[in-house]
């Protein structure tokens, strides 16, 4: 399973493509030695040109059901980015859910083992905070918070157990971003690697 960004009008489609007319994410699944596209669609809406590229699917996993769970990140402009999440079923015309995740810089996503999808990314606004957000396996909100100190840090992976604990990292400039349990390490402008749970 393969996405990203286009810009062709003319992406090789396969399958009962979820989306035909041009848009600037993509989905493709290729057999196991990759000569042969089993599925490819178009993923997305309206963009401008992100970073010299497309605004792609920027992440993606599968469910235990062989769903697609997918972080697609558009919008309008470099201070109006926002992301949206996407879950497909292969061969289905529509959607199993769209869900908005608002304005942002979305990252990455992780889904656990009841399909609850979990996102990271980073607000827009000086001094940025990491973003992090869950949704149901329905698409309906779970929670939606920020972290950060006075400024500015940046949410880039994440994962997530069996117990549906998130796991974020990142980079932190703030001397004072919220720490809690036993630190491995003190704050220092040498080592911003950041690491939390929630």
């Amino acid at each position: 399973y393969v996405g990203g960004g286009t810009n062709s009008p003319d992406l090789p489609l396969e399958g009962d493509s979820v989306l035909s007319s041009p848009a600037r994410g993509f989905l493709a699944k290729l057999n196991a030695d990759g000569t042969q596209l089993h599925y490819s669609s178009y993923i997305g809406n309206t963009c401008f040109n992100l970073y010299h590229y497309t605004c792609p699917v920027k992440s993606l996993t599968l469910g235990s059901d062989e769903s697609v769970y997918m972080l697609y990140l558009g919008g309008s402009s470099a201070q109006q980015q926002s992301g949206t999440a996407y879950k497909l079923i292969l061969g289905n015309l529509s959607y199993e859910y769209e869900y908005s995740l608002g304005n942002g810089e979305w990252s990455e996503m992780a889904v656990d083992i009841n399909g609850n999808a979990y996102f990271v990314g980073t607000t827009l606004t000086s001094p940025r905070d990491i973003l992090a957000t869950a949704i149901t396996s329905t698409g309906d909100p779970v929670y939606s918070i920020s972290v950060g100190g006075s400024s500015s840090d940046y949410g880039w992976g994440i994962a997530v157990d069996a117990n549906g604990f998130a796991y974020l990292t990142g980079l932190a400039a703030s001397q004072d971003f919220p720490h809690y349990g036993v630190a491995v390490d003190s704050p220092d402008v040498q080592n911003k690697q950041i690491y939390a749970m929630i």
